[in-house]
């Protein structure tokens, strides 16, 4: 029996995108919703590709391994999975682990995440971005 992946900020995943192909996520935070372990992740995008792109994190190639052009983090595409679901993927093949992100990318990247204090705001508020409430 293969051993179970277990994600944690900086861990890396190939997940297939729509026509484009697989886009690189990069896990930025690992936290709890109610008694589920929720794992976030964030897509790398190649800015050659779209017409928009959100200049809150900018990413040169060789900042990641998998990044050979000018990209950006797509904070709007943002995902919430739960572990099991995440390790559930990987173990069937459909996401591929990639290696890993340096603190110092994945430090830039949080960075770049909005940070919401006080009340919960609705899904519909925060569809452009993701919203982090503290």
């Amino acid at each position: 029996m293969a051993a179970v992946w277990h994600p944690k900020p900086g861990d890396c995943l190939l997940i297939n995108s729509g026509p484009v192909g697989k886009h690189l996520f990069v896990i930025v935070l690992d936290t709890k919703v109610g008694n589920q372990h929720q794992i976030v992740s964030v897509p790398v995008c190649t800015a050659r590709d779209y017409a928009r792109v959100d200049d809150s994190c900018l990413i040169g190639p060789g900042e990641h391994p998998f990044v050979k052009a000018d990209s950006f983090i797509q904070y709007r595409d943002t995902r919430v999975d739960p572990v099991s679901h995440l390790q559930k993927c990987v173990q069937e093949g459909t996401f591929t682990p990639h290696t890993p992100a340096s603190q110092e990318l994945v430090d830039k990247i949080k960075a770049g995440l909005p940070i919401v204090t006080g009340k919960q705001i609705g899904r519909a508020s925060c569809r452009e971005r993701v919203c982090l409430y503290v």
